[in-house]
């Protein structure tokens, strides 16, 4: 198999390098150098394969699709026919293929770890269990495929029952009570529980009903600072943390450069509301990532920070962490240029596009196989 590494060395000058480390691979080993993973879908002759993984994957046009656990060896493979409701027709953007009807919405996500499946049930379906034929060589596929979990518009969740065989993978469908519509291993995003769960500090002064969910400097001597607090369910205490980001949409345009900030998590079992500007800056913190040189931005576009797996490692990975447990993420000034700073939607400003939580993680195994989930919180 190709080696991975979870870090990337880049040289800038004569003298000069950046190191970019994660939890999770970021490089790969590939005509004789490291090079970034890539899962971007590159297509020919109707096939979508990602750019650079450490495993292949060949998706058809009609959702077929062939898995090698290393790219390397075709001899072991997953064999996946098309789903028999997928519907047409296909659209690709970046690391996805998606299929669309009024009734389902299908995508398939080339990650650079793994390849991971969505199913979004627009309405009831007219059958209660989706059966996936598959053909292994040389490989056994139980260590990859664990549990189904389902979602409704309410925010309910369930485990579906799944019943692996020798040829085939069946997930039984039971959406009694269920609130469509309601999405199969789904991408989860609900909402912060409150206006007082997201807070901005302007020098010393702190409100919980500002409008803006900002960070860096407002003028001399006047620094921004803001947090927010989400309910984490489903990482468990000890949960391996593969990649944690925050999305915040832009609600003002802004150009002025030099705004460096640093990205925190409470290291606390259960963070509670932060209410007071001598509770923003006394909470235990992480030691930080920093979110530096932060590029301009325009009303109503979405950006992403950089990765911060290692705060919310140490969150995760205390004794005391349970899922269902909040926990506070900072976004601090740190010296940025005077009147240089970010703004986004807040709670207040708009809690449909407030800031958003995107975590990836593995939980400890108990017994059964791995289950693998994304969450993504606002």
């Amino acid at each position: 198999m190709r080696p991975t590494r979870n870090y990337l060395e880049q040289q800038l000058g004569p003298r000069t390098f950046q190191l970019t480390v994660s939890p999770g691979p970021l490089a790969i080993f590939h005509g004789g150098q490291w090079l970034p993973l890539d899962g971007t879908l590159q297509g020919s002759g109707g096939i979508w394969r990602p750019g650079r993984t450490a495993y292949g994957l060949e998706i058809a046009n009609d959702g077929s699709r062939m898995f090698y656990p290393d790219a390397d060896d075709l001899s072991r493979y997953l064999s996946i026919p098309r789903l028999p409701f997928l519907p047409n027709p296909r659209s690709v953007s970046g690391d996805s293929i998606t299929w669309e009807n009024a009734r389902y919405r299908v995508t398939f996500r080339a990650e650079v770890a793994r390849v991971k499946m969505d199913v979004l049930f627009k309405q009831r379906p007219p059958f209660d269990s989706i059966t996936i034929p598959i053909t292994a060589r040389s490989m056994s596929f139980t260590d990859i495929l664990a549990q189904a979990v389902a979602v409704d518009a309410t925010g309910l969740e369930r485990v579906m029952p799944m019943t692996i065989g020798p040829n085939s993978v069946r997930i039984d469908l039971d959406f009694t009570g269920m609130v469509f519509p309601v999405q199969l291993d789904p991408t989860i995003n609900p909402q912060p529980a409150a206006s007082a769960d997201d807070v901005r500090i302007r020098t010393n002064t702190w409100s919980a009903t500002q409008e803006n969910f900002s960070a860096g400097n407002d003028g001399t001597g006047i620094r921004l600072s803001s947090a927010a607090r989400f309910v984490l369910t489903g990482p468990a205490s000890g949960a391996t943390v593969n990649a944690c980001t925050f999305t915040w949409r832009a609600n003002a345009n802004r150009s002025t450069s030099g705004v460096n900030t640093n990205i925190y998590c409470e290291d606390a079992d259960d963070a509670a509301q932060i209410v007071s500007t001598v509770e923003f800056d006394g909470r235990s913190k992480t030691a930080g990532t920093a979110y530096d040189s932060i590029a301009a931005e325009t009303t109503g576009t979405d950006y992403t920070s950089p990765d911060f797996s290692a705060d919310m490692q140490t969150v995760l990975g205390r004794a005391g962490w349970a899922s269902g447990q909040h926990c506070n993420m900072f976004w601090e000034n740190d010296a940025s240029t005077t009147s240089s700073h970010r703004s986004a939607y807040s709670y207040d400003g708009d809690s449909t596009n407030c800031e958003k939580l995107n975590l990836t993680y593995t939980n400890p195994s108990a017994g059964g196989g791995p289950v693998f989930r994304i969450l993504n919180v606002r």
